[in-house]
């Protein structure tokens, strides 16, 4: 399915998010604004191999709404009712008649199509779920909800219950799951996390604008092509990635790297396109040629020397969607409008994805930036002759 504005339409999706058309976003919205979860996780569903068209998947944004109620339950103070038994007089007397089917609470969450969507869902096991997620599915598999008949609450589900208790007793369970102390400690740690990251590349940002009045912004997915991925693809792409930071610095690709102020890396994985690194860097805007032909000659670089003809790269700002306007190209450090696009948009989602998704299997730090700081020249020239004593 190719990725246009009337198929996320028809999902009913703004065309206006983040994740799509960031001029369109700043327009709406009068503000550039944080990424939520949806959009992050909209941004992160866009996967495609190195040369294909952009798709989209069956279903990227169950994760979404199953987040979104996760948090809706954090907020509650009791355990949420979806049925309450209706009493009718029998006899003189009023007795509870479970068996007919009962008056629904009306609520803003479709149990039935977070359930379906989670069992179904098939996410790929490169990547690791976030607590509320794994939360969900963990407590739907206990319950056997995926057996409930939604649409005849009224009717026995298994043995010893009807549908709509056993609807009661799973949001029950997972208003207990949620409210828990062990729950609620890796939650806020994933948050501290998420958030420690999001500063720290804040800080990284500022402190290369404070020696650099204009910098030219290149953001560039690498790979390796479909052929080179072997039976160890994690450990081929870092050992890649070392040599790409290695050979950098020979004098033969001063051309390409002797005005880089700093880089931020970002190590990633989706099914079609594989482990990837999602590579920002900044060069001196002073003089600079273009970001797109700064991308494309990393990406040769990348390709012909690094890899040796195995690798793919993407250019970002060639992209269709995604990346459009994100806080690409020559940004000045007075124009606030391009940096808090550049952080919210570009970057944000960046920080931010590791909470949501994460590389599974991967250890150490996903997210890494450095400064590249000018070497010194030595003044002068050595002599060759020692001096004697006089």
């Amino acid at each position: 399915m190719k990725l246009n504005p009337t198929t996320f339409i028809s999902l009913g999706i703004s065309p206006s998010s983040p994740a799509i058309e960031a001029r369109s976003h700043v327009q709406d919205n009068g503000d550039v604004q944080e990424l939520t979860v949806r959009d992050i996780l909209r941004e992160h569903a866009l996967d495609f191999d190195f040369g294909e068209p952009e798709h989209l998947p069956e279903d990227p944004f169950i994760h979404a709404e199953v987040e979104e109620f996760m948090q809706w339950l954090e907020t509650q103070c009791s355990p949420p009712i979806r049925w309450y038994p209706r009493f009718r007089p029998r006899n003189g007397k009023s007795t509870d008649t479970r068996t007919d089917p009962l008056r629904i609470k009306k609520d803003i969450f479709n149990l039935f199509h977070l359930v379906q969507g989670c069992v179904t869902a098939g996410f790929d096991l490169g990547c690791e779920r976030s607590l509320r997620w794994t939360t969900f599915s963990a407590a739907i598999k206990q319950a056997n909800a995926h057996l409930i008949d939604f649409d005849r609450p009224g009717a026995a589900f298994l043995t010893d219950m009807r549908n709509w208790e056993a609807e009661n007793n799973l949001v029950n369970s997972l208003w207990f799951l949620t409210h828990a102390s062990e729950y609620k400690e890796k939650l806020l740690l994933a948050q501290i996390h998420s958030q420690e990251r999001y500063a720290s590349c804040k800080a990284f940002i500022d402190d290369a604008f404070a020696s650099n009045p204009k910098l030219s912004v290149v953001r560039i997915e690498l790979g390796l092509a479909p052929h080179a991925r072997g039976e160890s693809p994690l450990q081929d792409i870092r050992s890649h990635f070392e040599i790409f930071m290695q050979r950098k610095r020979n004098k033969e690709f001063a051309p390409i790297f002797e005005k880089l102020v700093g880089y931020l890396r970002k190590l990633d994985y989706k099914p079609r396109t594989g482990y990837h690194y999602h590579l920002v860097l900044l060069f001196n805007g002073e003089g600079s040629s273009s970001d797109r032909g700064l991308a494309k000659a990393v990406g040769k670089y990348w390709v012909d020397t690094v890899t040796q003809g195995h690798g793919a790269f993407r250019e970002c700002d060639d992209l269709r969607f995604g990346y459009r306007s994100c806080g690409i190209g020559l940004i000045s450090k007075t124009d606030t409008r391009q940096l808090d696009l550049l952080m919210k948009l570009g970057i944000g989602m960046l920080a931010k994805i590791d909470e949501l998704c994460k590389v599974a299997g991967s250890t150490g730090r996903r997210l890494q930036m450095s400064l590249v700081r000018p070497r010194k020249r030595a003044r002068g020239r050595r002599s060759g002759v020692t001096k004697r004593p006089t």
